[in-house]
């Protein structure tokens, strides 16, 4: 099933469901960024907890830079008192 009828299929279940228009943004965002994260080659039917844990780590490692990127904006460049953020 190509990957754009797939993700319908995952919006027709989100409506059905009826879940918010913003979540069901989200969720989609994040299948879609699930499959291009290994390749398109497997269908998410045929992946399991390897190939979500490869993926949340990924994640993790985007959101600590993040995280990093603005501390040095406020910290380095701006400057401001800002409280402590875990």
């Amino acid at each position: 099933m190509p990957v754009e009828t797939f993700l319908e299929k995952c919006r027709q279940v989100m409506r059905l469901k009826h879940l918010s228009y913003r979540t069901e943004e989200t969720y989609l965002s994040v299948i879609r960024r699930f499959v291009e994260f290994h390749g398109g080659r497997t269908h998410p039917k045929d992946m399991g907890a390897p190939e979500i844990r490869a993926v949340l780590s990924q994640l993790a490692a985007e959101q600590n830079v993040a995280f990093s990127a603005l501390l040095f904006l406020y910290r380095d460049v701006l400057q401001p008192e800002l409280p402590a953020i875990d």
